[in-house]
């Protein structure tokens, strides 16, 4: 008969069992970070995607928008048409920036791309909107965002204007930029009649996913006299833009 000793002896592991059990560990691990690792990239690559949408997207509508234009006028007014292919000129510049900025953030070695517009520049994105001849009626009043907060609300405005001159020929576009309590409020109207709800696309998602990260909001659809935008971004109250 084993003794006490011999039979806890017995039921010990033995070393093959530890090694097992310590690869399955291992493995287990090594299974976690691939999965961790692979939702990092396709977060990156969603990051990118909205990046290259509303950057290089808006910019190439605006240059065909312009082009169309300096096609339709360019026997009646060719010092308008010459103007058109000089903000063309301009805009594939400005995409070429972009661009490059873009290509910044995919090298691994390059820790700060720089050079996102703010809510700073949002006078140059009203004045190509208004190449392509329709009204911009602009309004930026301080409100305190921080710097990802400044560049989200430009983002939204650029999606909201690029929406506007594809899906619309004519009518004015109001801008709006304004404090309101502990909210910064950014709106876009498009004025005109008889809109339709708007499809859930790309544009639509990425300016909403924008708001969110921020913290805030985003509504659109048809109102009263045209078809709106509307976020509410949190306010900073140690920082003006």
């Amino acid at each position: 008969m084993l003794s006490d000793r011999d039979d806890r002896r017995g039921r010990r592991p033995q070393p093959a069992a530890f090694a097992a059990a310590r690869q399955a560990r291992t493995l287990g691990e090594a299974r976690e970070q691939a999965l961790a690792a692979e939702r990092v990239l396709l977060t990156e690559r969603g990051r990118l995607a909205g990046e290259v949408h509303d950057a290089l997207g808006h910019t190439v509508n605006v240059m065909v928008l312009q082009a169309g234009v300096a096609r339709r006028v360019f026997e009646d007014n060719p010092g308008f048409a010459r103007q058109a292919l000089a903000d063309i000129e301009t805009a594939g510049r400005d995409a070429l920036g972009e661009l490059d900025r873009l290509l910044r953030i995919l090298h691994p070695w390059e820790t700060d791309a720089g050079g996102s517009p703010d809510l700073g520049d949002l006078a140059a994105l009203a004045e190509r909107i208004r190449a392509t001849g329709r009204e911009v009626d602009l309004a930026v009043e301080p409100v305190a965002l921080s710097p990802t907060g400044s560049r989200t609300s430009y983002r939204i405005v650029q999606e909201a204007l690029t929406n506007a001159v594809r899906h619309t020929c004519s009518g004015r576009i109001r801008v709006r930029v304004t404090p309101a309590g502990d909210l910064a409020r950014i709106e876009v109207f498009n004025e005109g009649v008889g809109f339709a709800a708007p499809v859930a696309g790309r544009g639509l998602v990425g300016m909403r996913e924008r708001a969110r990260l921020e913290g805030g909001s985003l509504d659109a659809g048809p109102v009263d006299g045209g078809f709106r935008v509307l976020a509410t971004l949190p306010a900073r109250p140690d920082t003006v833009s």
